[in-house]
């Protein structure tokens, strides 16, 4: 590859580690002069086969052996950065000092976070402190905004997703078990709501046929896109190729969150499990990126999904930093989160030597309830079909009456689903999020909430209360749209008819409010199990809730 035109003086720290000697090595192709440093003698043994210089040298030490080899630019692309202490911007604040550019791959959110303050002492003294010069937030954000041309944005979704035949660090595994089961705040239909580290799961379709599973983890483009880029809800997951070593995480996960402390020699156990399964799997790492959103009144969806083969996922990470070296007019100046810095353009440029393989994607998407009601949506009242419209994560919130049955057998059934108690005024929320298969309600009366996943199946929509699950025969009339129960199912079993529960439910509109009035009976003796009766409005979508 040809050299570029304007080659720098570049320290890797870490440059011995997985990401950091794949950084040195790409940098070494465009004819920047590398210095890889590290803290033992394997930086050595990189210096030596790429041909570039070397420094042995902790990041924690006396800075005078830096600052001797006068870089141009420094790269911390060691980590675990939610470890760095209590001065976790030691170096970038000595960067400033020297007048010294400084960028890291950083996937940790609070560490990003923390660079916005050092933004104007960056700009006066000419330098570019960056953090996130990553697959996250910055090659990822790269990817977003090509694809939100042209929509009114709704979601967005970003999962890292590497085979497990590629190599692991043990940087990435301590950042990785050290959040797993932990709780994190995350911006989903312009309300902030509580979620947990490696929880739920859904796939992501990659090229050349390869599926992967991912899980809700904690990636910096949570926070920082919804507060930059006017995004409403942002999910960033990750995933594990092989479906044992993802339960074995899964099963650690709650146990921490069940309050087991973490430990350093965890990761050490964990990457020994690992490398007995070491060749099961692929060596083909990918990435997925989806934004949903509306287009000329059309609810669409756009995606820019790729794999990197041949075991070389890891020098991923170290393709923005690449990137930004060869942009011309030298590295922006000030400092933050490294999101907007780079095009999708740039970013497939600087991947052009490695196997890169893309797929990007279009489809129209129509929401649930129109799919399943065909025309009859259009004679729904406005603030009935608007709540229908699903593609994402709408909240609304209101008041409601609960009326309950005073009957053994109803207070029984009541309380199997979660039914809220009896009241005669409470605060009602429900969040609705669109699901690759349907979508999943969630209603809280106060402090009590319950879950239920809509789904079509078979041209009709399908209602599961855990192992439970109601056919509903949506019908339009009188200005309103009516839930009756039509069959139900104990799994894949049918119930018979005298085992199902009559539901009376309705959704109505006054004053331009969404009006609800569910009324369900138990089956056999047709006592009432619960009564609930309100008015809901929708949550207007703040992107950067306080």
């Amino acid at each position: 590859m040809a050299a570029i035109p304007d080659p720098k003086r570049v320290a890797v720290i870490g440059g011995s580690g997985l990401f950091g000697s794949r950084l040195c090595d790409l940098l070494v192709r465009d004819g920047h002069q590398v210095i890889a440093v590290g803290r033992s003698a394997a930086s050595v043994h990189v210096a030596r086969d790429l041909g570039c210089d070397h420094l042995r040298w902790d990041r924690t030490g006396d800075m005078a052996a830096l600052w001797a080899l006068k870089p141009d630019v420094v790269v911390d692309a060691a980590g675990p950065f939610q470890s760095y202490g209590e001065d976790p911007l030691r170096l970038p604040k000595a960067c400033l000092a020297q007048g010294v550019h400084y960028l890291d791959l950083s996937d940790s959110t609070a560490f990003c976070a923390q660079f916005d303050a050092l933004d104007h002492h960056a700009k006066d003294a000419g330098v570019g402190l960056w953090s996130g010069v990553s697959t996250v937030p910055c090659l990822s954000a790269g990817f977003v905004d090509a694809l939100r041309q042209g929509l009114d944005l709704e979601t967005v979704d970003i999962a890292i997703l590497p085979g497990n035949r590629t190599p692991r660090g043990r940087s990435v595994t301590h950042s990785i078990m050290a959040q797993a089961g932990t709780e994190f705040d995350v911006v989903q239909g312009g309300v902030s709501l509580r979620l947990r580290n490696w929880s739920r799961a859904r796939w992501f379709d990659l090229p050349k046929g390869h599926r992967r599973k991912a899980r809700l983890f904690d990636l910096p483009d949570r926070q920082l896109m919804p507060m930059r880029q006017n995004v409403p809800t942002v999910r960033t997951w990750a995933g594990l190729e092989l479906g044992l070593l993802d339960f074995g995480l899964l099963a650690f996960a709650k146990a921490r969150s069940w309050g087991l402390p973490f430990a350093g020699w965890m990761v050490d156990a964990t990457l020994l499990v690992a490398r007995v399964f070491e060749r099961m799997g692929t060596n083909v790492g990918g990435m997925g990126v989806e934004v949903t959103g509306w287009h000329q009144g059309q609810a669409v969806q756009r995606s820019a999904n790729f794999i990197v083969e041949h075991g070389l996922g890891p020098y991923v990470p170290g393709v923005p930093v690449r990137a930004i070296l060869r942009k011309t007019g030298g590295l922006p100046v000030g400092a933050g989160a490294a999101t907007g810095l780079l095009t999708k353009d740039d970013i497939i440029s600087a991947m052009s030597d490695l196997p890169l393989v893309i797929e990007e994607t279009e489809t129209p998407i129509t929401p649930l309830f129109p799919s399943v009601l065909g025309p009859a949506y259009q004679q729904l009242p406005r603030a009935v079909a608007d709540s229908h419209k699903t593609i994402g994560v709408h909240h609304y919130t209101g008041i409601s009456k609960v009326t309950r049955g005073g009957g053994a057998f109803a207070r029984v059934l009541a309380w199997a689903f979660g039914f809220p108690a009896a009241t005669r005024r409470i605060d009602v929320t429900v969040t609705k999020t669109a699901t690759p298969d349907g979508e999943t309600w969630v209603r809280s009366f106060g402090a009590s909430t319950f879950m239920s996943k809509l789904s079509a199946k078979n041209g009709a929509m399908r209602e599961q209360f855990g192992p439970f699950s109601f056919e509903l025969g949506l019908n339009v009339q009188d200005g309103g749209l009516n839930f009756p129960v039509r069959r139900g199912f104990l799994g894949p079993v049918p119930l018979p008819a005298f085992c199902l529960p009559t539901s009376q439910a309705r959704e109505t509109e006054r004053d331009g409010k969404l009006c609800f009035d569910v009324k369900l009976l138990a089956p056999i003796t047709q006592g009432m199990i619960v009564w609930y009766q309100g008015e809901l409005r929708p949550v207007a979508k703040e992107t950067h809730p306080s």
